[in-house]
């Protein structure tokens, strides 16, 4: 009697694991789409299953993975999408995955659940420290930034920021609300894994104007040679009101990147540059890759002077954002601080736009990512 109850309950068991697996393509796209992920495509193969799909429900893409595995167990190949783009490929090996391609074309089948038109509010915290003399040894700056980040057309994504000030030792005009980043960005791709920007707008370090960029990476993103161009003026908002000048300073940049050490995550960018004070040389990143811990060592050497400095970015709660929808508030996902060892205003100063290719590959950049993807393989 026992032994029938038995096998009664592992065959109860096996048919409800049955039952949570997809049996199908259209099955798994439904699964993963309830899961909360976007731009949903499965196809069945003689290899196994390919998916693909957009994350943009969990913090970090390769804990997305994770989930996607168990939900189609089935699944051998997965194409990983941002703004509607196909990123990477990514193969089964064993309990984890490799990196197969950069820039692949996707599984043929149409999307389910685009990531267009919809919005995030966001709420970003931003910090800034300087090391200052004798008497005031730290000197710093805590803000609170409102964010609203609306992801448009394909490769589009608009985002406009408000900076609330909190507390603040580094100068007077960081006592009063005013504009962050308010910017409209276009992420395009070419054949031959030849990605493109452009962006618009209001950036840092009280520039507006125009910047674009193109990146081509070689041997599946180990090597990487991009260029960037920007063409700026001067705004600036203080007491309620704006001031501004014409466009009138281009910059540029012809930069390198390679995966020095793909296993460990540590990667080297070179370029030589032109600033925004019209100094020009060369500047020299080396980032090492921790899982979701970055951090970075920098150095500039240009024809108004030297200096070096290192930038530490960590995740912020919540791992877990809600399912994205039409408008959905949600935490931001990193906090960077970055110092620089001189406080030499005029020496290799740039601006930020929040638009550019190595913010729009984030955890999936192929040089860091096979690192990533061991260490998850490890947990």
């Amino acid at each position: 009697m026992l032994r029938t109850v038995f096998v009664l309950l592992i065959g109860v068991s096996s048919a409800a694991v049955a039952l949570a697996q997809p049996a199908s393509p259209e099955a798994a796209v439904a699964a993963l789409q309830r899961a909360g992920f976007e731009s949903v495509r499965a196809e069945a193969g003689p290899e196994g299953w390919v998916l693909g799909f957009e994350n943009r429900r969990y913090r970090y893409d390769v804990r997305a993975l994770s989930v996607a595995r168990e939900i189609v167990p089935e699944a051998r190949r997965v194409v990983l999408y941002r703004r509607g783009w196909p990123l990477v490929t990514l193969a089964e090996a064993g309990d984890g995955w490799v990196l197969q391609d950069v820039a692949p074309e996707g599984p043929s089948a149409p999307a389910r659940a685009p990531a267009r038109w919809t919005l995030d509010l966001l709420l970003r915290p931003q910090l800034a420290a300087e090391f200052g003399n004798f008497d005031d040894p730290v000197e710093s700056q805590v803000n609170v930034v409102p964010e609203a980040a609306l992801q448009l057309w394909k490769g589009a994504l608009a985002r406009i920021q408000w900076i609330i000030p909190l507390q603040n030792e580094l100068g007077d005009e960081g006592d009063e609300m005013r504009p962050g980043l308010m910017t409209l960005g276009q992420v395009w791709r070419f054949p031959g894994a030849i990605w493109a920007s452009a962006s618009a707008g209001v950036f840092t370090q009280k520039r507006y104007g125009l910047e674009f960029e193109t990146l081509r990476f070689f041997a599946r993103g180990r090597l990487g040679i991009g260029a960037r161009l920007g063409y700026t003026g001067y705004l600036a908002y203080r007491d309620r009101t704006w001031l501004y000048d014409d466009l009138d300073t281009v910059t540029w940049s012809l930069y390198g990147t390679a995966a020095l050490w793909p296993a460990l995550g540590l990667a080297a960018h070179v370029g030589v540059s032109r600033f925004l004070d019209g100094d020009s040389g060369l500047e020299v990143a080396v980032r090492r890759a921790f899982g979701e811990v970055e951090v970075a060592f920098r150095g500039v050497h240009t024809t108004a002077g030297t200096n070096a400095g290192f930038t530490i970015g960590v995740p912020l709660p919540v791992g877990r954002h809600l399912a994205p929808r039409r408008v959905r508030p949600r935490t931001a996902e990193r906090l960077a601080w970055t110092y620089w060892y001189r406080s030499l205003p005029d020496v290799g100063r740039t601006y930020a736009t929040g638009q550019r290719l190595d913010a729009f590959w984030e955890d999936l950049h192929p040089a860091y990512l096979p690192a990533r993807l061991h260490r998850e393989a490890r947990r």
